[in-house]
């Protein structure tokens, strides 16, 4: 995922390039007829393919450590509010969002208890909230940029032995990480664009210790160890909507 997120980068990097490269000939002869400055805001939604790596370190387990990857993938949708200012065809700025509908998933038939094959694992994401910077270069209605920046998000952890009487042990941390990715936006008008933006998301590893318990939450004795790393990528489908901005600017000469 990372090489794809590397020549993700280089692509939209290199057309931003070439496009300041190509000058007079690319823009000069009509004038851009819309601005992008301003606040703005929007709704997006699209796809994930993402992981969750969980290992967890757990003493009745044998083996002593079980590995698993969760698999996240499904359907997004969010919204984000940004603001941007355009000095001829380059427009700089800054944007938050949130994105929701990280599935939950369940892995069934684990070894938790001495050769048991019966234990249940079970991880959920919260909703990505990100906040990122944005280097675009605009040419007559069309818009192409990269990001980048802070991404967060809440994931949490559950298992059950499955052995009467079950054991379980929990944990919800929140996870910091990065963002990066780039895309490209047509101005359906002046006020409203449409676009399309890939992102790939890493959220690092977080560990936590936590107790094993009964049902009711009653401490059973021994603890285990979470610990999990969660990456994405995410390609997206955006309408923005302009709520303040200049007049058209006109392409450098």
């Amino acid at each position: 995922m990372r090489a794809i997120t590397s020549l993700t980068l280089i692509a939209a990097s290199n057309l931003i390039a070439g496009a300041a490269l190509a000058g007079d000939g690319f823009g000069d002869a009509i004038p851009s007829p819309i601005s992008w400055s301003g606040l703005y805001v929007g709704m997006e939604a699209g796809y994930n393919w993402g992981d969750v790596d969980w290992n967890l370190n757990y003493p009745y387990a044998g083996p002593v450590r079980s590995d698993r990857k969760f698999d996240t993938d499904h359907f997004l949708g969010g919204g984000f509010v940004g603001l941007q200012r355009q000095f001829g065809h380059w427009v700089v700025g800054g944007e938050v969002g949130v994105d929701a509908g990280f599935s939950s998933q369940n892995i069934g038939g684990v070894d938790l208890y001495l050769g048991n094959d019966v234990g249940t694992l079970e991880t959920k994401v919260g909703p990505l909230f990100s906040a990122t910077a944005r280097l675009g270069y605009a040419q007559d209605r069309w818009l192409a940029y990269v990001k980048g920046g802070y991404a967060g998000a809440n994931i949490s952890l559950n298992s059950d032995d499955g052995v009467p009487p079950d054991y379980y042990s929990h944990s919800s941390d929140w996870h910091n990480g990065w963002k990066a990715g780039g895309g490209i936006e047509y101005a359906l008008l002046p006020s409203t664009s449409v676009g399309l933006e890939y992102d790939y998301v890493d959220l690092g590893s977080v560990a936590d210790t936590v107790p094993l318990t009964y049902s009711d939450g009653s401490r059973v004795g021994p603890s285990t160890t979470h610990s999990a790393d969660f990456t994405t990528q995410m390609i997206m489908a955006r309408v923005t909507f302009r709520l303040e901005r200049d007049e058209p600017v006109e392409p450098l000469k």
